[in-house]
């Protein structure tokens, strides 16, 4: 298996995967299914099921830009891991907008041993939270080369690790008391 490190990085015509939320799980869902799963099938398999036509209209998208063909009855990819280090950040809004919601339904409708999450709120200079950043990245390309590497699949699971201001502390105080 390709490592996460040589994902293929995706390029203008790519953009539009992010286009829909669900594209890049049915990527996942049909090379990773039987030969012969149709969209029907394919969307019983969401969490919760997706309408057959949305699940059809992200095949054909993802026939159409190269990132996913049919060999006779099986669908084949390329790639492994695909790299969105390229792609601008509005093209990406939507997507991880719809991710975050699913994240909010999954909180809500599923148990903990189905899910995880985790946060911390902390105080940072910009020097911890660039490395805050780094070890981020460097969870994620971990969590990247895990799922490449694993032979047998029982699930897509989307992993969002995200860090973002929430409070601004004025300059006269800036150091801890006590």
């Amino acid at each position: 298996a390709r490592g996460a490190r040589d994902a293929k990085r995706l390029e203008r015509d790519h953009w539009r995967y992010y286009d829909r939320w669900e594209t890049p799980v049915v990527r996942e869902l049909a090379t990773w299914s039987k030969p012969g799963v149709d969209p029907t099938k394919l969307g019983e398999m969401f969490v919760p099921p997706l309408k057959a036509e949305r699940v059809r209209e992200s095949l054909e998208l993802l026939q159409e830009i190269g990132l996913l063909r049919k060999e006779g009855e099986k669908w084949v990819t390329d790639d492994a891991v695909l790299s969105a280090i390229d792609v601008p950040g509005q093209v990406l809004r939507e997507a991880r907008t719809q991710f975050m919601l699913r994240s909010i339904e999954a909180a809500e409708r599923l148990p903990a041993t189905d899910r995880h999450a985790s946060w911390a709120v902390l105080s940072a200079s910009r020097k911890t939270l660039d490395e805050v950043f780094r070890l981020l990245d460097e969870a994620r390309q971990n969590c990247l080369a895990e799922a490449v590497a694993d032979p047998e699949v029982d699930g897509v699971y989307v992993v969002s690790l995200q860090a973002f201001p929430i409070a601004r502390i004025p300059r006269d105080s800036r150091r801890r008391n006590g």
